[in-house]
């Protein structure tokens, strides 16, 4: 390809492009779904595009007695000649053809409209597909010489909620679906869909990837969106182009974001593998990529957080950890210096972290947990049991599932000065949506927690001038 491309000084993006996917994706592999039958290892080929339904494909694997798992193959054994020039040629013609695509610069191009998919996923023909989808649509857009990416990719999201449904508990063949896997199902959570929406908004020349927060911090879970290239009002009568996600998308306290880059950024290579033994020590999976970009600062006001240990460290790499479903987890790492300090950047403030280092396999804790206010100060929970408070609470967190209900049992906890929870009052609730604590230590971090489950559904919380403030 790259003789063919050469021949031609017309060719020149052409060759730019072929180069730029070279150049980047040598590291890059994708999840591969095999079906077999059971008790039997020899693989047999099925073609989910023949599959219209979730109930299908169950029934399917079902009637047949099939059984699956995924395995990873790199990108350059099963990319051919032909799929990576259709897809040089599509994304270019894109490029060239739309009138919204005139403020894409060569970069953006080159690494969120080029690439032929989003990162881990089996690479499918979903430009060809969606552009069939969206043809008469976009022949409208284009007749109009509409230059709003806005509206374009409101139309053509509203089209694809039509056939697709969000679900949080969609059934799931690999983690990273492909286009076939997708719509096969019918439906998905966060991550799937955002893939979707990706390959849609790329499909009519709108640059766009994904951009995903790992775990919240400032509640349980994680999340995913797809962002695209949008004109950006800054002032009055002012504009930037950047990527956002759509129109009533947000990302509320994150405490980290990364958003999914085909360049290289080589933070994985370059920085945390030469702290660790990376075969001996825990590391984030997510984190273990070159094609990640923390773009935190863009959804939240972030610290360069330098975090000093009360002893001294062996370790080279450390952890910054956030709250999640009850327990401590690794968000991000930071080096450590002269045995005394990391420095853990862009870090979101108002937010709680506790900083750990590796042990084995895992982690331990160095120190007491933390909020970074929004000064970008350190506050520790110390309780003050000759100062008590009542706390009158209705919930265990923010989110769903969170209401007190009455005939329930809940234990009201404090950090204390040692970073263990402490029970300091157990009360059945009376009335849903109602409960009453008195003379309880202030100025500490509390968590409430109903007795006899297991969901580890609650968040730690502050109670200042009565007002509850969640973490």
């Amino acid at each position: 390809m790259e003789n063919k491309f050469s021949k031609n000084a017309a060719d020149s993006i052409r060759l730019q492009s072929l180069l730029f996917i070279k150049d980047n994706f040598d590291d890059l592999t994708s999840e591969k779904i095999i079906f077999f039958k059971d008790h039997d290892f020899d693989s047999i080929p099925y073609f989910l595009d023949t599959i219209t339904s979730e109930s299908s494909l169950r029934s399917i694997i079902s009637k047949n007695k099939l059984s699956y798992h995924s395995l990873f193959v790199r990108d350059s054994k099963i990319l051919t000649t032909e799929f990576l020039e259709q897809n040089i040629n599509s994304a270019v013609s894109q490029w060239n053809t739309f009138p919204w695509s005139k403020q894409i610069s060569k970069d953006i191009f080159l690494n969120y409209l080029l690439p032929y998919k989003v990162l881990l996923e089996y690479p499918s023909g979903w430009r060809t597909y969606f552009q069939k989808q969206y043809q008469d649509s976009i022949n409208k857009f284009v007749r109009n010489g509409e230059e709003d990416t806005d509206k374009v990719n409101a139309s053509i999201i509203a089209k694809l909620y039509q056939s697709i449904n969000y679900s949080e508990n969609a059934f799931k063949l690999t983690k990273n679906p492909s286009l076939n896997e997708i719509l096969a199902i019918g439906k998905g959570e966060c991550y799937t869909l955002s893939h979707l929406f990706v390959y849609a908004n790329r499909s009519v020349g709108i640059p766009s990837t994904i951009d995903i927060v790992p775990l919240w911090g400032s509640r349980n879970g994680s999340h995913a969106t797809e962002v695209f290239y949008r004109k950006i009002e800054t002032n009055p009568n002012e504009y930037t182009y950047s990527f956002k996600p759509s129109k009533g998308s947000f990302l509320n306290r994150p405490a980290k974001v990364f958003r999914f880059s085909f360049k290289k950024v080589n933070v994985w290579d370059d920085s945390i593998k030469a702290l660790i033994e990376p075969q001996k020590s825990y590391i984030p999976e997510f984190l273990k990529s070159n094609h990640l970009l923390d773009v935190t600062d863009q959804y939240a006001d972030v610290s360069n957080l330098k975090y000093t240990f009360l002893n001294r460290q062996s370790d080279k790499l450390a952890y910054i950890c956030v709250f999640n479903y009850g327990q401590w987890m690794p968000l991000f790492y930071g080096r450590i210096t002269n045995s005394r300090f990391a420095i853990f950047n862009k870090m979101s403030k108002n937010m709680l972290y506790q900083v750990g280092v590796p042990e084995g396999s895992s982690y331990k804790f160095v120190d007491r947990a933390f909020i970074l206010d929004s000064s970008g100060k350190m506050i520790y929970s110390e309780p003050n049991t000759n100062v008590r408070i009542k706390i009158k609470i209705q919930k265990i967190n923010e989110g769903e599932n969170s209401w007190v209900k009455a005939n329930s049992k809940y234990a009201l906890s404090i950090l204390n000065k040692k970073n263990y929870w402490e029970v300091v009052s157990v009360k059945y609730c009376e009335t849903d949506s109602v409960l009453n604590f008195d003379k309880i230590p202030s100025n500490s971090f509390y968590r409430l927690k109903e007795i006899g489950t297991n969901h580890n559904l609650e968040r730690i919380f502050l109670c200042k001038n009565d007002k509850i403030i969640w973490y």
